[in-house]
């Protein structure tokens, strides 16, 4: 965060930092706005695979902003490609065994001022005068100014308080993580394996987070021309969160009148005139076993062979299946004059899994004139998910070893769904230095989805560039403080198709209180019929994002000091959108449709000043500055 000009993050503040979003270069559509992550060559949309990697296990981040640099990645490319490359053996290192571990306090910040008790009564009153009405409340009473009650039920059980429902609710929180790391490297082969434990409190009492990793880095040089390798992550992650994303508000909104218990010690709530919130820390106690748990594998294995001298082939197979589970159960409950007789008890189980194989021919060719990087390739995809859920209520028992559906007494409802969806690409890149003074660059990428329509399942994208590093003519090379000056300018066009995996197609579903048939004539019996969910639209188009992208690049005094500047304008065209529909239209959702084009441009200049003073020590100072606008044209 605010190391790169354009780049913005943003998160929830869940604990294990989990709701992380990425936005490069503004919005661009009005559909998804999320970049392509690329983690070891495996590619995802989702950050939560990010959240999946321990930070200590990444060698390096690269974010490509422009469609030139960004086009090869095809179709998911539409908003920037974020590359995650993660740390491995060092060749010839022998064994080497590290620890490390940390631990810290969170707190709330900017905490917000709420009023006391008394402040809430000469609210009230200051109100009821500029009504033009006599002050008067419940529990205030109906003097000149408002009274402190002593309590504030009629069986005098609830003692009147000022309660500061924000310092009840959120405390100081431990945060600390464990490390240990093993790595090895010879001549012929390299191996990095780490593990780590994550135990984050929440600021918010009886929330929390945990995760445990296990990574495994490895390739190999055997026969002497083929590399073998792979890089796998496992995780564990173990959430306790809020489901309601207005729950903040009703800490802050909740009476300070209330205490957190009554005199015989269950838990207080709201009584006459003093709303219908609940006690917070009540919800949040009832919550605190509602855990979210996920298994994810993340990773490749891949072969890599030179055929001839500069001339290699790579085959990279690469894995991201996740299964998560929810249980959530809502126990009886009485607060003050509001009471819920009721349990239940909801389950989620979802399974996914991503499986991406990518093949690569390479050429690299290099002297003191010419210089040839060129690769062309082919990329499947395969996404699959599917999950169960069910619920159930009035249990008789509500101890935790009893918080399973079968244990319930009530109407027992369960349920399933599932998506597929594939995405084949073919594509080629050229890149091009002549005296590695004069720079170009091609890209020619076809994608084809099964998202899409038969009538136009598959879009072309190309994108190329050009550069003139300046520095390297013969006129400048008596220029000694300035080490770098290139001017550079692009065009690319990327794709989008996040929309549903059956957006194309029309959908019919059961309904057995819409669509139900008396088949047998006699009253007695219906039976299910089907209804439209949704209408399709064979003929949806590729959303198509065409950007041009002109910048500046300087380094002076052996590039401690670089500048570099960019001007963009991108112009996204077909954008997939499912608009509202009336109901006299009939049934079924709207179809998607393309409609509408949006522009988006700005500039972005960076400053950063280098010193590696030694080993030992080195730092960096930056500052960077961006501007852009988005606008709806059509």
């Amino acid at each position: 965060q605010g190391r790169i000009p354009g780049v913005r993050i943003t998160s929830s503040g869940e604990p294990g930092g989990t709701g992380i979003s990425v936005n490069i270069r503004g919005l661009s559509t009005i559909n998804d706005n999320r970049p392509l992550y690329v983690i070891d060559g495996v590619p995802t949309k989702n950050s939560d695979r990010l959240n999946s990697l321990n930070p200590r296990d990444i060698e390096s981040i690269q974010v490509l902003k422009d469609a030139a640099s960004a086009s090869v990645y095809g179709s998911r490319a539409n908003n920037g490609v974020v590359i995650v490359t993660t740390k491995e053996g060092e060749k010839g290192q022998g064994l080497k065994v590290t620890f490390d571990a940390y631990a810290g306090m969170q707190q709330l910040k900017n905490r917000i001022d709420v009023l006391n008790a008394y402040e809430w009564g000469e609210v009230y009153w200051e109100a009821k005068r500029n009504a033009g009405e006599v002050p008067t409340h419940p529990q205030y009473g109906n003097w000149d100014e408002p009274i402190m009650p002593s309590y504030i039920d009629e069986n005098r059980n609830i003692l009147a308080a000022n309660t500061d429902w924000i310092d009840v609710c959120f405390d100081p929180a431990l945060m600390q993580s464990y490390n240990l790391g093993v790595s090895n490297g010879s001549e012929k082969g390299q191996v990095y394996f780490r593990t780590s434990h994550l135990n984050q409190e929440g600021i918010m009492n009886y929330t929390g987070f945990q995760r445990i990793t296990a990574r495994l880095n490895s390739s190999y040089d055997a026969l002497g021309f083929l590399n073998i390798g792979e890089n796998l992550t496992i995780s564990y992650k173990d959430q306790v969160t809020h489901n309601d994303p207005g729950f903040t508000h009703q800490i802050l909104w909740q009476h300070p009148l209330i205490p957190i218990h009554t005199e015989d010690g269950d838990w207080a709530g709201p009584t006459d005139g003093l709303g219908d919130k609940r006690n917070p820390l009540h919800v949040l106690y009832n919550n605190r076993n509602n855990n979210r748990r996920r298994w994810r594998v993340f990773g490749n294995v891949f072969a890599e062979a030179e055929i001839i001298e500069g001339l290699t082939v790579k085959t990279n197979a690469g894995v991201d299946y996740s299964n998560y589970f929810y249980k959530n159960f809502e126990p009886r409950w009485e607060e003050g004059t509001r009471s819920v007789d009721i349990n239940y008890l909801t389950t989620d189980y979802n399974q996914e899994y991503n499986l991406t194989w990518s093949n690569t021919l390479n050429y690299v060719y290099k002297d003191d004139v010419h210089s040839i990087n060129a690769v062309a390739g082919t990329e499947a995809i395969r996404m699959k998910t599917q999950g169960l859920y069910g619920r159930n209520s009035q249990f008789l028992v509500e101890d935790e070893s009893y918080r399973y559906l079968d244990a319930g007494t009530g109407e027992q409802t369960t349920g399933g769904w599932g998506v597929e969806s594939t995405l084949f690409s073919l594509f080629g890149k050229v890149d091009y230095s002549y005296k590695n003074r004069y720079l170009g660059s091609v890209t020619l990428r076809r994608d084809g989805s099964s998202r899409l329509g038969s009538e136009n399942r598959t879009g072309f994208f190309p994108a190329f560039s050009v550069g003139w590093r300046i520095s390297e003519e013969p006129f400048m090379q008596g220029v000694d403080v300035l080490s770098n000056l290139k001017i550079r300018a692009g065009y690319g066009e990327t794709g989008n198709q996040s929309i549903p995996e059956e957006a194309a197609y029309t959908v019919y579903r059961p309904d057995v209180e819409y669509a139900n048939y008396d088949l047998g004539g006699e009253n007695s019996s219906v039976y299910s019929g089907y209804i439209k969910s949704r209408n399709g639209n064979p003929s949806l188009l590729w959303e198509t994002a065409k950007q041009t992208n002109i910048g500046l690049d300087v380094g002076l005094m052996n590039n401690r000091i670089q500048v570099n500047a960019d001007y963009f304008i991108k112009t996204t065209e077909g954008m997939l959108t499912d608009p509202p529909m009336m109901s006299v239209e009939g049934e079924g959702l709207a179809p998607w449709i393309n409609a509408g084009e949006m522009e988006n441009k700005g500039i972005e200049a960076s400053v950063r000043y280098n010193n590696p003073r030694s080993k030992a020590l080195n730092y960096t100072i930056g500052l960077n500055f961006s501007r852009i606008r988005n606008e709806v044209i059509s």
